[in-house]
């Protein structure tokens, strides 16, 4: 009787243990309390290196009849100029800059590779958070900065999904890329964070769509 109480009581204390961090969870608190101050040099030596790249290919991209039809249709539908766009003067609101600029960059598929992250960062990340910075009328540090941490957000989540996630169909360039532009914009919008839960308002929706 006593080693069935026993082993009750530590049934019940299981059930109501707190739960461990989940994946969004974690992912957030990274990425809100990471410390821009200490990003490597080298580190920052690549971003710029892989913005200008990203650059390239969407100013090479420009004609392409994916970036037309992409970039026509949100002009058309028009909007608050909040940012622009590779392909036309007129600027367009955010949201539709960073997919702009996102399909026109990628059109050509000679963006950049990462091979743990298995598909092209810069094409989901340097969009949004060019757009969001734009928005905000951030400084290009601040820019870059949150792009960097997009940037290595995606890169965490796609190593995390890894080859079988590509060979099921997927395309991690999409669906990790999400989360790193998703961090890259709340990073902007919110900074530095003492508390994840923002971050986590942020990221838990590609993780739902995911």
């Amino acid at each position: 009787m006593r080693m069935a109480w026993r082993r009750r009581i530590g049934v019940n204390r299981a059930m109501h243990a707190p739960a461990a961090p989940g994946i969004t969870a974690r992912l957030a608190t990274f990425a809100a309390r990471a410390d821009a101050a200490r990003f490597p040099d080298s580190a920052r030596a690549i971003a710029r290196c892989s913005l200008l790249d990203w650059a390239a290919v969407g100013r090479a991209g420009i004609d392409e009849p994916v970036a037309r039809i992409v970039r026509e249709a949100a002009l058309a539908d028009g909007g608050r100029a909040e940012a622009h766009v590779f392909g036309s003067v007129q600027a367009l609101p955010a949201r539709a800059a960073a997919l702009v600029n996102g399909a026109t960059s990628h059109a050509l598929d000679y963006d950049d590779t990462h091979f743990d992250y298995i598909g092209h960062p810069s094409v989901a990340i340097f969009p949004a958070a060019l757009a969001m910075a734009e928005r905000l009328d951030a400084s290009g540090a601040a820019f870059l900065d949150a792009a960097l941490l997009g940037l290595e957000t995606a890169c965490r989540v796609g190593r995390w999904l890894g080859m079988s996630h590509y060979q099921h169909g997927f395309h991690q360039t999409a669906t990790a890329g999400s989360f790193g532009a998703a961090a890259a914009c709340a990073r902007g919008c919110w900074g530095w964070m003492p508390i994840a839960a923002p971050m986590r308002w942020a990221l838990r929706p590609r993780a739902r769509r995911g």
